[in-house]
């Protein structure tokens, strides 16, 4: 058994965003897995932040159901969304007739036979509650063969049937979901966790906490400081990390998740085409949950040696390959290209942060 603590947070929590954390369990997930959730609230742009690794999901023929509220309000286009992704026989909205809100937040994910996951916390499905806004969440990591978590895990999922027999339940139907379109014509205010009007904390004096993952979609270049860790030469791995949250950040740039499938060990991962100094490789990039971090091999860079520690590395996408470039620090354009380095990772055992952008 494990217990993990999840954001998204600010920064200095260092809180993985739910996101990253369902993405990375759902892509472990086998034919005969399933995703259970309970939410209540949803929008389109969290289904959207979801849809690659759901569409895999469901594409598997796995279970996936849904039992959503409406008491905080929902549009038109989640409704559309939901009914899109997971068909009508798998979404159910809970119609709350009392004068109490229904309000819970449970994730069930079972990757196979062996291993299940509850999520239980503050996080709707939206893309505030999985990226943007402060919450906490904790992730329980179950061994489906022990006698005992698979019981825990077996509670929960009894608890989500017993969700879908209450009479409050009901699925969506087509018809249903005109009843719901016509009532959501006729509110002219929309309600989402973002949208308010004005807060109890405006006018006072404050510091934004940086929770907030940069976006830098439609960017075709990558730059990167290099760290000890990337050019040391000295570990067995040949290795250069990529941190998490560019990934996430621009993860068209790197295929991801769409073009990573499951390594024998379980690590998303995918082959790219590399090109460095006039020379054509294939090398493996993948991501590893522990220590949480996407790896790309590249030995050419791996072992240049401790002295280019803080050179920055350029990666180029073009329609085939990746085109590196290193950039010294006695470059007369090293200080151009680092002012667009403008993102710091949070220093973990690196002797210096390090610092990435996109241009």
């Amino acid at each position: 058994m494990k217990l993990e603590v999840l954001g998204p947070g600010p920064k200095s929590l260092g809180l993985k965003p739910l996101l990253w954390y369902v993405e990375e369990r759902l892509n472990e997930i086998k034919k005969d897995g399933e995703f259970l959730i309970v939410s209540a609230l949803i929008d389109a742009d969290g289904l959207n932040l979801l849809s690659d690794a759901l569409n895999r999901v469901i594409s598997l023929g796995c279970t996936v159901k849904a039992v959503i509220g409406m008491d905080l309000g929902i549009s038109k286009g989640a409704l559309l969304k939901l009914n899109e992704t997971f068909g009508n026989q798998n979404v159910f909205i809970y119609c709350n007739p009392a004068d109490s809100t229904f309000h819970p937040k449970m994730y069930l994910i079972r990757a196979d036979d062996s291993a299940g996951t509850v999520i239980i916390g503050s996080s709707n499905l939206t893309s505030a509650g999985f990226l943007r806004n402060f919450e906490v969440n904790i992730a329980l990591e179950l061994d489906l063969h022990n006698k005992d978590e698979k019981a825990i895990f077996k509670g929960f999922v009894t608890t989500f049937k017993d969700l879908l027999k209450e009479r409050s339940t009901r699925p969506l139907t087509l018809k249903l979901q005109s009843e719901l379109q016509k009532k959501i014509e006729r509110i002219t205010k929309t309600v989402t966790e973002t949208r308010h009007g004005p807060r109890l904390s405006e006018g006072f004096e404050g510091k934004d906490h940086g929770w907030e993952i940069p976006v830098f979609e439609g960017k075709n270049a990558f730059l990167m400081t290099l760290s000890y860790n990337d050019v040391s030469g000295v570990r067995g791995d040949q290795y250069i990390r990529i941190p998490v949250v560019a990934v996430i950040s621009n993860p068209k740039f790197w295929g991801w998740p769409k073009l990573f499938s499951p390594s024998a060990k379980g690590y998303p991962e995918r082959l790219v085409d590399v090109f460095y100094k006039g020379k054509s490789y294939r090398y493996r990039f993948y991501f590893a949950k522990v220590p949480d971090e996407f790896r790309l091999v590249m030995p050419q860079i791996y072992n240049l040696g401790a002295a280019y520690e803080g050179n920055i590395l350029k990666i180029s996408k073009g329609p085939n390959r990746y085109s590196l470039k290193l950039i010294s620090k006695t470059d007369k354009n090293f200080g151009q290209y680092m002012k667009y380095c403008t993102e710091i990772c949070p220093r973990g055992r690196a002797r210096v942060p390090k610092r990435w952008g996109y241009i």
